[in-house]
C-alpha cells in the first residue's frame, strides 16, 4: 500500500490537535513548559471553549498536571496563549499561572511533587476565594464577584507569592 507525502501529512493533521507551547512559560532551569493542546488560531479549535492544559517535563515528554484554561475563553478574539502569564519561582519548582480575560484574571498555582531529578506531578495549590474574604469584611453582600485581577507579581522566596 503507497501513501503520498501529502495523504500522510493529510491523515496525521486530521486526527491529532495542535499542541501550543505558552509563550514565556519555560522554568528557569528549562525542565517544565506549559503546554496548550489548541488556541483560537489553531486548527481543531472549538469555539468559545477552554482548551486542555498541562505542565510537561520536556526531557521526558511526561505530563505533570492537567487542567483546563481558567478564564472565559469568549471575552475576545484574540489567541488564548497571549492571556496566559506564567510565573515560576526560582528553583523551578512552584508555579503561578494568570488567566485573563477582558475584565477578570484567575490565577492558579501548582507545586512540584518529587524532585527535579524525578519529577512526580504538579499539585493545585488551595487560594482563597476573594468572595468569602469580602463578605466577611462587609457582611452585607449577598453575591460577590470582584473586578479585581488576581496578579502574580513575584515569588518572595521559594515558597512565598506575591
Amino acid at each position: 500500500m503507497r501513501f503520498s507525502l501529502a495523504g500522510l501529512c493529510f491523515l496525521l493533521h486530521g486526527t491529532s490537535f495542535a499542541q501550543v507551547e505558552v509563550p514565556r512559560s519555560e522554568s528557569p532551569n528549562g525542565d517544565f513548559v506549559v503546554m496548550m493542546e489548541t488556541d483560537k488560531d489553531q486548527p481543531g479549535y472549538e469555539l468559545d471553549s477552554a482548551p486542555k492544559m498541562w505542565i510537561e517535563h520536556r526531557k521526558q515528554k511526561k505530563r505533570l498536571v492537567d487542567f483546563s484554561f481558567g478564564a472565559d475563553p469568549s471575552s475576545d478574539t484574540q489567541p488564548l496563549r497571549t492571556h496566559t502569564k506564567v510565573l515560576w519561582n526560582t528553583a523551578g519548582d512552584a508555579v503561578a499561572i494568570q488567566f485573563q480575560e477582558r475584565h477578570y484574571s484567575h490565577l492558579s498555582v501548582y507545586r512540584l511533587k518529587g524532585d527535579l531529578s524525578d519529577p512526580e506531578s504538579f499539585l493545585a495549590c488551595p487560594l482563597p476565594v476573594d468572595g468569602e474574604i469580602i463578605q466577611k469584611l462587609v457582611p452585607r453582600f449577598k453575591e460577590f464577584r470582584s473586578r479585581w485581577f488576581q496578579h502574580p507579581d513575584a515569588w518572595i522566596d521559594d515558597h512565598t507569592l506575591l
